[in-house]
């Protein structure tokens, strides 16, 4: 049982088995995506914020044993809607569903919590919160 003091930089990524406490603030990467179209959410952004007045495609990205158990918010501040998408893997032909539905959609003031992760051999996406504001 020890303890760290300072500041620590993971640039590779860290892994923490067993329980953590985080005192103080917590920083995040995100996103703020203005512009309309399609957009492929990147692994290494796991909030993203929507604002613009016409709708979004958020394409996420497919799950693997690498990035096993990775989780995003989306949070639509814009007038236009955010259709999300599951992931295809070409190569396997297997469509990775939401919740099993292909898309899920967030309108103005919605926000959602995802979370890729392995069933049955098959890797899916689930909705672990969802909040309409």
């Amino acid at each position: 049982n020890g303890s760290f003091a300072g500041h620590l930089t993971a640039s590779a990524g860290l892994a923490v088995t067993g329980s953590s406490l985080v005192s103080g603030s917590v920083r995040t990467s995100y996103k703020l995506r203005e512009s309309a179209g399609s957009y492929n959410v990147p692994e290494d952004t796991s909030v993203i914020v929507f604002n613009n007045g016409s709708s979004h495609t958020a394409v996420l990205p497919p799950i693997t044993n690498v990035n096993d158990g990775i989780q995003y918010y989306l949070k639509n501040i814009g007038a236009g809607g955010v259709t999300i998408t599951g992931s295809t893997i070409a190569a396997a032909g297997n469509e990775q569903f939401i919740d099993g539905q292909q898309t899920f959609a967030i309108t103005q003031g919605e926000a959602v919590k995802l979370i890729g992760f392995k069933l049955l051999g098959a890797f899916e996406w689930a909705v672990l919160s969802f909040r309409d504001v």
